[in-house]
């Protein structure tokens, strides 16, 4: 006799509540690093992204990096940090 074995895609999520990190009232002079994943355009979007955070909100571009494979090394992630205090990381496509 032949047997057939369903399985439910249906996964559990446990949720549970965060404490939000305190938010700062203003951003002008700290440091802002971009990340850019590589994919095509992303570059356009982030730099763009930057200039409106520089202008409006007095936020100065301290690095930016461009990713070149999908896993990034600790002291990459470390350098990075280290180089700004907020970060943009995005995609493109």
């Amino acid at each position: 006799m032949s047997s057939l074995r369903l399985l439910s895609p249906v996964g559990i999520s446990q949720l549970r509540d965060v404490a939000l990190a305190p938010g700062r009232r203003d951003l002008k002079g700290l440091r802002l690093g971009i990340l850019d994943n590589g994919k095509p355009n992303a570059d356009v979007v982030l730099d763009q992204a930057a200039t409106y955070l520089e202008e409006k909100f007095g936020l100065i571009r301290s690095v930016t990096r461009r990713k070149t494979n999908a896993a990034l090394a600790t002291e990459f992630i470390d350098e990075f940090a280290e180089q700004c205090d907020v970060a943009v990381v995005g995609v493109g496509d």
